[in-house]
């Protein structure tokens, strides 16, 4: 099986010489084709992937391989057509696609249309928590997050963290960072973001995930 290697502590040039090399051999290997195209596209060969998987028989119209195309599009900053992609892929799938809907919305905030990824967002946080928890409302979570903050919609989004912090560990760390983020794009002053983020690192029931996050946006306020 081919190995996915990011750009920062993987070997590109390998990982692409191995799935061109099964992807020759089997051309319906979902997985290896995603990871081909990822690592193609992290070394610019973007514009390559189309003709490749074209000669060699990639697949088109299958929802996996649907959302492979628009995961490229995505990657290379198509958000049109990504979107179009994802909402193919979950056509095909008959409406139950949970990955190509998440990326949907994901493509919409890239494209700067918040408006209805924080709507699509918000209203399955709703539906799903009306019948129960299930594994991915994290994800969810966070688009809907970035979605408010995108929007400067700043009452809506202190809301939205509460809820997630009490939905699950997950939340409680996120909901750290996003706060320091929506007090920077709010426009507070520096020393009152600073202050805040300083008494979150002091004390002591801060995840070590949100410390990071929150060491971050404390350099940023603070020029370091």
């Amino acid at each position: 099986a081919i190995r996915f290697h990011d750009p920062e502590h993987g070997d590109l040039a390998a990982a692409e010489r191995v799935g061109r090399e099964l992807l020759a051999v089997a051309p319906r290997e979902e997985d290896v084709a995603s990871r081909l195209m990822r690592a193609m596209a992290i070394r610019g060969k973007g514009a390559e992937v189309g003709p490749l998987f074209d000669r060699l028989g990639v697949p088109r119209g299958v929802p996996a391989f649907t959302e492979i195309w628009a995961d490229l599009a995505l990657f290379e900053g198509r958000y049109a057509e990504a979107l179009a992609g994802y909402r193919e892929a979950e056509r095909l799938a008959g409406g139950g696609d949970l990955y190509s809907h998440h990326m949907a919305i994901a493509a919409q905030i890239l494209a700067g249309d918040c408006g209805p990824a924080a709507a699509q967002a918000l209203a399955r946080i709703d539906r799903v928590e009306a019948l129960g928890r299930d594994a991915n409302l994290d994800w969810t979570y966070s688009l809907a997050s970035q979605a408010l903050l995108c929007r400067r919609a700043f009452g809506p989004l202190d809301g939205l963290l509460d809820r997630w912090r009490a939905h699950s560990a997950s939340g409680h760390a996120q909901a750290l960072g996003l706060r320091a983020r929506a007090r920077i794009a709010a426009g507070a002053q520096a020393a009152d973001i600073a202050a805040w983020i300083e008494a979150r690192l002091a004390d002591g029931q801060t995840p070590e995930g949100a410390r990071l996050d929150l060491l971050g946006s404390l350099a940023r306020v603070s020029g370091d």
